[in-house]
């Protein structure tokens, strides 16, 4: 792969983050908030909001690994979940996520991406998106977040 730019800076990712938090945490109603991270990454960035929105509305937010809910969701069925995707390009595989959340009977499931880079409009509705980007033919977008990757930024790579 061949470096191309980079899409989101630490700097920049941090406001994207912080303004996915301050949009969650408006839209709660009075319900509480449980995070669904779909990946090590979305996790690690589900992680980043539930800090944040804890400080904006004084209650827990738990935040689960999909990949550990082998039988669905198990929690609170009135909470708001928010499932958290790192990259999101069709919406297929935040669409699977979503059907197998819904079918746990949680009535309400927001969906936030830190980078929407489709260029249809993906197969899911996206709640909270940090940056959109139309990739071209052979593009790669490459997030690194610090608890995984030792850093966080978005990059562009060309294959």
């Amino acid at each position: 792969m061949i470096y191309k730019n980079t899409l989101l800076t630490k700097e920049l990712m941090r406001k994207e983050v912080i303004r996915i938090a301050h949009d969650a945490a408006s839209k709660l109603e009075g319900r509480d908030l449980v995070i669904v991270g779909r990946t090590n990454r979305g996790v690690a960035l589900g992680k980043e909001i539930a800090a944040l929105v804890r400080t904006l509305v004084s209650c827990p937010v738990p935040v689960f690994d999909y990949a550990r809910m082998t039988d669905g969701y198990k929690g609170d069925l009135d909470a708001v979940v928010l499932l958290v995707e790192d990259v999101l390009a069709t919406g297929n595989s935040a669409k699977a996520c979503v059907e197998v959340i819904r079918k746990s009977g949680v009535k309400s499931i927001h969906l936030a991406t830190l980078i929407c880079c489709g260029k249809t409009k993906p197969k899911v509705d996206v709640h909270y998106v940090g940056k959109k980007t139309v990739l071209e033919e052979g593009d790669v977008v490459k997030v690194f977040v610090k608890a995984v990757d030792g850093a966080d930024k978005v990059e562009l790579y060309c294959i």
